[in-house]
């Protein structure tokens, strides 16, 4: 899907059993997220931060601290991204809007195995 220029392409959703042990929310359900990011803009732009997550109950997931990207990205170019959530059960909506973009956001949904 493409968002102001941005091309976003889900690659893979999972969940895993690896824990931040300094982390202290508790999530019962953390969600590894793998997508691409492609530039199709004029300027640089950032990545990572432009992903919403949503549970079963309509609940937001909290960025969960394990292997985050953010990085910028220059025009024309891809990225390989991987973002981590904390949300109670599944399954989940997936939100992608790139930073400072007014454009609706990319949804999709997802069950969690």
């Amino acid at each position: 899907m493409e968002v102001d220029g941005i091309k976003f392409t889900l690659k893979y959703v999972s969940t895993t059993e690896e824990r931040n042990e300094f982390d202290d929310t508790d999530s019962p359900v953390v969600v590894k997220i793998e997508y691409e990011v492609e530039n199709g803009t004029d300027e640089e732009i950032t990545v990572g931060g432009n992903l919403e997550v949503y549970d079963s109950a309509g609940n937001k997931g909290e960025l969960y601290p394990l292997d985050n990207t953010m990085d910028t990205l220059q025009p024309g170019k891809k990225l390989n991204d991987v973002a981590h959530f904390g949300v109670e059960s599944g399954p989940i909506e997936i939100y992608f809007q790139p930073l400072l973009s007014f454009d609706n956001p990319a949804v999709f949904k997802v069950d969690l195995k």
